[in-house]
């Protein structure tokens, strides 16, 4: 499948996604369950901001699972958001450990398969932790993987 494809697949299941949360905050059908409430995940109620980065980042991640193929747009994209990172963390912050991790996973994605385990489950969730995390906010692990996802759920359709 194309990335367009994947990319309208991710769009159409993060923005479902989306407005059901929206429906569920306004009308509070589901209580959040009391293990996401400590400070990492949600202390307050979700603002407005945190939804354009949460659609960004399941657009993303439709995305992200082909991040072992050099030519794709996600592997593009993550190299040029981690040559900024690196820009940023030599020039204005001077801290080198965020370089090395950065390199690290630079050279990791190189020696990457086809298939292998980007295409898993279990990348989708550590991935989704990590925006989970970086945003302090269940949204954009939530749209993370319902994005990363469809991508697996439409690669596997279409075999």
């Amino acid at each position: 499948m194309l990335w367009k494809e994947h990319l309208k697949w991710g769009l159409v299941s993060v923005t479902i996604t989306l407005i059901l949360i929206i429906i569920n905050e306004l009308f509070d059908f589901i209580t959040i369950p009391w293990v996401f409430k400590f400070w990492v995940f949600e202390t307050k109620e979700l603002t407005w901001w945190i939804f354009p980065i949460a659609f960004g980042v399941g657009a993303y991640s439709s995305l992200l699972p082909d991040i072992d193929i050099e030519t794709s747009k996600a592997y593009g994209f993550t190299m040029l958001m981690f040559i900024g990172l690196i820009a940023y963390y030599l020039l204005i912050v001077e801290l080198t450990w965020p370089i090395i991790i950065i390199l690290v996973i630079m050279v990791i994605m190189m020696g990457l398969k086809h298939r292998g385990i980007t295409h898993s489950i279990l990348a989708g969730l550590i991935i989704s932790l990590f925006f989970m995390w970086v945003f302090a906010s269940i949204l954009p692990g939530i749209t993370c993987l319902v994005g990363y996802c469809t991508h697996l759920l439409c690669d596997w359709v279409q075999q």
